[in-house]
């Protein structure tokens, strides 16, 4: 490519690599590169060849001569033209015309605009971000950031308010990308409320779409910049970073960034410090960090913090809905740890609690009744009590599917299919596991996800399927490892042990089931732990 845009002359050793490297394949940039090359005589040719006349540093050769040749470039162009540029620059990723129309407060001719494209600084997009408005960009890119760097500190805040301002007004559909750019724009400009504001929005908006992963990008880059903004001292600032650090616990939490989320949550916790009015997030951040802990094997230290949270509802007037959900989460540790009757008379407590009281559409106290139906329905069908079992689950789901939380409502529906599997309907249950497993994906939940991959892998086993069930758990298995999320991960691999005792491979039973025990015993799940050292036992007396 280097020697066809050198005319086909041969060019010097190592001369084309430099290129083919500065270029990052991009024949415009490396034609740009020798253009300035050959303008500073870097580059001559001789005869047949090109000659090289530069020094030895021919990285930074090319980047300090193209800034230097783009600059003195612009700096040929009329005032109109090089403000044009400019607001290019200001704008971003992609110029539409209405935004640059506002930046420089006229009209853009578009002579002016193929004039640029023309002497190769300006190129038109093809795809429109905007409808309606043709789109440029600057060529090459970096021009950008040089034209940036130049322009008076003063007129670029005030080109970034315009900009964001622009944006503001736009009738439009929303672009994915338009918060982000909106935050971009306020910052710029010195308004880091506003950029919050957007940042915390573009947020919201991803979770409720299911993406969540975008969604906890978008938390933490709203807590960077609430950061900057507390440490400027302004006071309005502290609600702004607790809410950023709290949705970036419960974003990290859903998608296995735990130790992130952990974080998260500390300094939330940090931040809200004893104000009454932040008492409702400080409770989110306490419920938070003690699920985090319950998944990490820590029970005890989920349950000073899952109390705390109980305790701070209770005492400052946070809401009763929050009180009750953080019951929710406690009687759920002490049900994991084997605790059942506890687990069993604080689900009961709690529930009384909430008799006869108006929900009125409440999120935290519909969740906190639906967890709490749950325990009372896991600790029925312990006892072999399948109908009050199931009549929980139901209401359980009922709460879940109120409060508008589609995850919870599928693992209510998992647990119904539970209880076909305990009655030995084990078609019945393969298809609510099939359902649930879908349903999870869809709404982004891998932790739910592969709960159900495991679960059917159980059912597989008992309908004599060791194989398809194997190959189920592993991919349980590894969805769990790479989000972090492993809750259900000793019962997988107890469930591994099995299929690879039915499929005669005996050590690699073995071995499964030792993991099962260890790792049950790392995050103290008592049933998990009883149930894998029983399979253990039964795999070692048959060897035996």
């Amino acid at each position: 490519m280097v020697e066809a845009l050198c005319g086909g002359y041969q060019v010097p050793e190592g001369l084309a690599t430099a290129l083919h490297r500065f270029g990052e394949g991009l024949p415009g940039r490396i034609e740009q590169a020798i253009d300035t090359l050959v303008d500073e005589g870097r580059l001559q040719l001789q005869g047949d060849e090109w000659v090289w006349n530069g020094a030895a540093d021919l990285d930074q050769l090319l980047a300090r001569s193209l800034a230097e040749l783009l600059m003195r470039r612009v700096g040929r162009l009329a005032p109109g033209e090089r403000s044009l540029l400019e607001a290019v620059a200001v704008a971003g990723g992609t110029a539409p015309r209405g935004m640059l129309a506002a930046l420089l407060q006229r009209e853009i001719r578009p002579s002016e605009t193929d004039r640029l494209v023309q002497a190769g600084l300006l190129v038109e997009n093809r795809t429109q971000t905007y409808a309606g408005h043709r789109e440029w960009s600057l060529r090459p890119a970096t021009l950008g950031e040089l034209l940036l760097a130049a322009m008076p500190r003063q007129a670029l805040q005030e080109a970034h308010r315009r900009a964001a301002l622009w944006l503001e007004g736009w009738p439009g559909a929303r672009p994915p990308s338009l918060g982000a750019r909106l935050a971009h724009h306020h910052l710029q400009a010195g308004d880091a409320e506003e950029a919050v504001r957007h940042l915390l929005r573009n947020a919201d908006q991803a979770v409720r779409a299911f993406a969540t992963r975008d969604g906890f990008d978008a938390y933490a880059l709203a807590a960077e910049v609430a950061q900057g903004w507390r440490a400027a001292g302004d006071p309005a600032s502290q609600a702004a970073l607790v809410r950023a650090r709290v949705g970036q616990a419960e974003t990290g939490f859903r998608i296995g960034e735990l130790a992130a989320a952990l974080e998260a949550t500390e300094a939330a916790i940090a931040v809200a410090g004893d104000r009454d009015d932040l008492a409702g997030e400080r409770v989110r951040a306490r419920c938070i960090r003690g699920q985090i802990l319950d998944s990490l094997g820590k029970p005890d230290e989920a349950l000073a913090a899952l109390r705390l949270a109980v305790d701070d509802a209770r005492h400052t007037g946070t809401g009763f809905g929050a009180m009750i959900f953080a019951l929710s989460l406690v009687a759920m540790v002490l049900l994991r740890c084997g605790r059942h009757a506890e687990a069993e008379e604080l689900a009961r407590r709690a529930l009384e609690e909430t008799a006869g009281r108006e929900t009125h559409g409440e999120r935290e106290l519909l969740l906190g009744i639906g967890r709490l139906h749950t325990w009372l329905g896991h600790t029925a069908a312990r006892r072999g009590e399948y109908a009050l079992a199931e009549l929980n689950y139901l209401r359980a789901q009922h709460a879940f599917d109120e409060a508008g939380d589609g995850a919870a409502a599928a693992m209510a529906d998992l647990s119904l299919g539970n209880l076909a599997w305990r009655s030995k309907q084990l078609a019945e249950a393969e298809a609510v596991y099939r359902r649930v497993w879908r349903r999870c994906e869809n709404l982004d939940d891998s932790l739910g996800a592969a709960t159900a991959q495991t679960n059917l892998g159980n059912v597989l086993l008992d309908q004599g399927r060791p194989g398809e069930a194997l190959q189920l758990l592993r991919d349980s298995e590894k969805a769990q490892r790479r989000v972090g999320r492993l809750e259900v991960l000793a019962e997988t691999l107890r469930l591994q042990a099995l299929a690879l005792h039915d499929l005669g491979q005996v050590e690699g039973a073995r071995l499964a089931a030792k993991q099962a025990v260890l790792h049950a015993e790392k995050t103290g799940q008592a049933a998990a732990l009883a149930a894998a050292r029983e399979t253990l036992g039964r795999l070692n007396s048959k060897t035996a």
